[in-house]
Order: structure tokens, then C-alpha cells, then sequence
């Protein structure tokens, strides 16, 4: 499930960083486009952090006054076959 969302989302142009509700948006968004069951959002977001091309980190939101904040910021980034440019060889 993981590996086809991961799939859809690179196919689809939306690779970027996300949030872990707007992850799930995303998700839910897949599950009603391709007709699929949704499975739970954390099962989902442990299978995807096992895949390439997906980091898991912390987005620390600090300044003069604000309450420290460290959502779990999820980035997507374009497969690596995609990334590379096909070579043309010389006749």
C-alpha cells in the first residue's frame, strides 16, 4: 500500500514536504482517486519511512516569543530514475 501511494504521489507531481495531517490528506486523497480501502495513517507512514526517497524529520519552529514546536515534517522527493536524464548515444 505504502509503495504504490509513494508511486502515485512521485507520478502525480506532489513530492514535497508535508506535515503529518497533510500527509494523510494525501493519502486519503490516493485511497478515493485509485478506489482502495484506506488502512490506518500510521501503519501507512511507518511502511513509507522505510522507503527510498522518503525522510522523516523534525521541523523545529523557534523564535523571540513562540512556544517551541517540532512537528514530524515528511519529504517526498522524486525517484532517482526520474531525476536522471536518459543518455543518447552518438550514431
Amino acid at each position: 500500500s505504502a509503495r504504490l501511494f509513494l508511486k502515485w504521489v512521485r507520478e502525480t507531481n506532489r513530492c514535497g514536504r508535508y506535515s503529518n495531517e497533510s500527509l494523510r490528506e494525501l493519502y486519503e486523497a490516493y485511497c478515493h482517486e485509485v478506489r482502495v480501502i484506506p488502512s490506518s495513517d500510521a501503519h501507512v507512514r511507518k511502511h513509507l519511512h522505510k522507503l527510498g526517497g522518503v525522510d522523516k524529520g523534525l521541523d523545529n519552529k523557534q523564535g523571540p516569543g513562540i512556544r517551541r514546536e517540532r512537528p514530524t515534517i515528511w519529504t517526498i522527493k522524486p525517484s532517482l530514475a526520474a531525476a536522471v536524464a536518459p543518455m543518447k548515444m552518438a550514431a
